[in-house]
Parts: structure tokens; sequence; C-alpha cells
């Protein structure tokens, strides 16, 4: 932009800044610039991190600064001119990982060197901002592949292990935690939002039915048995309960129950764990309807006795002393989104550690 104006918006109001390579950022419309290239803009995807991610990735292995096309081809040409491109970015959690251990060990000199990488480095896990970039990190470091990770005022230092190496050499992916997120969906639409996000930046691969990109469908089957065979791909189920308890199945194996008791009860006959949250003012009705089936209640079904009835069922069939090893009957308490991702992430990240 030679004439120092926004080509989207023409305004003069620009801000600059230095990243590994230059980039401008316009501070009206957020389009964002590299080499005079439009690269993102308010009305086109925002594959902003994708760009940034490869051209960061480039930047690691060539002195010469990379630049990005209206195609999105990001490319580099080293010192005798031969250009490198990187045209497919990593779209799944153990990829993204996987090219950031990639990183790590090229910036390696020698064997149980000292690295640093810092908040300015998240593009390498192409992700869009630091705070979801340091789950990455602790995703290597479970797996053992870093370790000795430390913060301090000049970024996070840490090791690459031996296995860190053969795990690059080798070629081999990172393990993801599968993850499926079952409750109802019309009330807790929102939360169900926030807590595939969190679960994400926690590097899990989260199947929930309100996100198609990583949810199965068949062809063939109806909508219960895709969710079934969600769960059956999942390495553990997280199941959120809350005021509804949902429309009872017509028919089939789990007929006259809801599909978030069907998805529970199909869990535990695979021997897939499950972790049970649930809200504090419906455990306080819960707790009242165990003593007396016929109260009233304020905040679970209390419009729908049928319902309620089940609901009360469903909690207690899960809350009792089981009748056989290798079920838990344990469950957590939450009051918001906020209490729910931190007792989750505790949950979460115990069951990758084997404590569970």
């Amino acid at each position: 932009m030679p004439d120092g104006k926004c080509p989207i918006c023409q305004t003069h109001a620009r801000k600059s800044s230095k990243d590994c390579f230059d980039h401008f950022e316009c501070g009206v419309c957020r389009g964002v610039y590299i080499d005079s290239r439009l690269v993102r803009a308010p009305t086109t995807l925002d594959n902003w991190p994708d760009l940034l991610g490869a051209a960061r990735e480039l930047r690691e292995h060539y002195s010469w600064p990379p630049s990005i096309r209206f195609d999105g081809t990001v490319s580099c040409h080293n010192e005798d001119g031969i250009e490198h491109q990187v045209n497919r970015f990593p779209s799944t959690i153990s990829e993204r990982a996987h090219r950031l251990l990639d990183t790590l060990v090229k910036r390696t000199d020698f064997f149980g060197q000292v690295i640093s990488v810092t908040g300015n480095d998240y593009p390498l896990a192409f992700v869009a901002s630091p705070e979801a970039f340091f789950p990455y990190i602790a995703f290597l470091e479970e797996r053992g592949f870093i370790k000795d990770v430390r913060r301090d005022s000049d970024g996070t230092r840490l090791n690459v292990t031996a296995s860190g190496f053969d795990a690059v050499t080798d070629s081999e992916l990172l393990p993801e935690l599968a993850v499926f997120l079952s409750s109802t969906c019309f009330d807790l639409r929102d939360c169900r939002f926030e807590l595939s996000q969190h679960l994400q930046n926690l590097a899990c691969l989260v199947r929930a039915s309100d996100d198609p990109l990583q949810f199965e469908v068949s062809p063939t089957d109806d909508s219960i048995q895709s969710c079934l065979l969600n769960v059956a791909r999942s390495d553990v189920v997280l199941c959120i309960i809350d005021q509804r308890y949902g429309p009872p199945l017509p028919d089939g194996e789990f007929a006259g129950i809801s599909a978030t008791h069907a998805e529970v009860r199909f869990a535990r006959s695979k021997s897939i764990p499950v972790f049970f949250f649930i809200r504090s003012d419906a455990f306080t009705e819960w707790s009242m309807l165990k003593r007396d089936p016929s109260s009233r209640t304020s905040w679970v079904e209390p419009k729908d006795e049928k319902r309620r009835r089940l609901w009360a069922d469903f909690v207690s069939e899960f809350a009792s002393l089981p009748d056989k090893k290798g079920i838990s009957n344990w469950f957590d308490q939450f009051t918001s989104i906020v209490d729910l991702k931190r007792v989750v992430s505790a949950r979460v990240h115990a069951f990758r550690h084997g404590r569970m």
C-alpha cells in the first residue's frame, strides 16, 4: 500500500506491526495485508490463522520473507530462487500438534537444549490466539514429547524429549482424545458451544451433534444410530444434566427414554467412561424428588410430570452405587459455564494421565 490507504475502506487510519515478516492491519475495516496483498477481509472467509501459520512455518526454514497470494497460496523462495509452497493447512488437533512439535525439534541445535516459545508463536499451531496456543504445549507435554516446561518473563522454556524427536522422525501423528458431548440441546445450546470451544482449546476432538464438521452421520441410519456411532468412536463421554429430559424415543432398542439417556446407557454397555455434570439447581430438585416423587418442581420439567419422573429416574440411575466394577456413580455439580469448564478441565486432565 504505497499511498498508505486501505484498498477496502480507503482510510489512512491503519496500524502496522512486525511478526517475523511485515503485515498491515486496517484499524477501521480490519482488512489484513502482507506485501500489499489482501489476505483477510471482513466479508471473506477468515483463514488468517492458516495463512499466518503457513507463513511462519516457512519463515522457520528460509531466510527470505514469505508471501501470501490472493488465492491463499503461501510461498517462499530460497537463496537459489526455488519456490517452496505450503498449500495444505493442518485441520485436526493431532496434525497441528505434530507440526508444532516438528518446529520445536528444528529449533533444537542439540539434544537436551533448552529452547523457548512466546505468545507470538501461536501461528505455529495454526490457531488464532496465544490463549489457544498454550494448550498445545500442554498437549505435547502430557504425551512426553516435551518436558521441563517453565514460564518466565521471556516466554516459555522447554526441552524436547527423545520420544519427541522419534515422533517427528517416524512421522507419527499424535493420539487425540475424542470426547462425546451428551446433553439436551435446546436449553443448553450456548453452554454446549462454549464447552466445545473450551475442549478444543484443551486439544480434544469434540463430537457434538450440533457441530456437523466433527459429527459423523450415517447415510443409512436414523439420527439416534448416528449419535451412537459417534459415542462408539469416542474415548470418553461428558454428560451434562440440567432442567430438561428430552423427548422419549418412540421405538427401537431405547424406546421410552431420551436420546441423552440412550447415549449414556450405550456408552456404559461398551465400557466407554462417562463423566456426569449436573447443575446445582437441578441437583437440589432431584434430592427433593428422591424424598417425594410427587413433589412439584420449578426448574426441572415443571410442566411435564412424565418427563420429570423420567429425568429423576435417569439421575438416580447414574448416581446410584453401581452393581459391577468399571462404572462410576460420581458426578460433579456446577452453577455456571465458568464452573463447568473448570471441573471439565480437571477431569479431562486426570483422565489423560490415567488417574481415573
